[in-house]
């Protein structure tokens, strides 16, 4: 029989797979914006927090944030000359 602490843990870590999973399905396509509306659904539908409200320029560049039970969102970015974009996202 597994405690309480056990428990949370398990699915802590299944939380933290699903959205990795969905986050990975945002990152095979390009964008017109960084998608942060798709990402904070994302992060929400699982238990974690919302990205803090930012402005996110450069052509280039990333973030690290806490979003809840101790993990953290990283997220970098590519603007090409295009204007869309290119994101890689995981929480870990």
């Amino acid at each position: 029989m597994q405690t309480e602490q056990q428990r949370q843990a398990k699915e802590l870590k299944k939380a933290v797979s699903n959205v990795n999973a969905e986050l990975s399905g945002l990152c095979v396509s390009f964008h017109d914006s960084i998608p942060v509306t798709d990402i904070n659904r994302i992060l929400t539908d699982h238990g974690f927090n919302n990205l803090e409200p930012a402005i996110y320029c450069g052509h280039d560049s990333q973030i690290h944030e806490e979003v809840g039970h101790g993990k953290y969102l990283t997220m970098t970015w590519h603007k090409f000359d295009t204007g869309r974009y290119e994101i890689v996202a995981y929480l870990n």
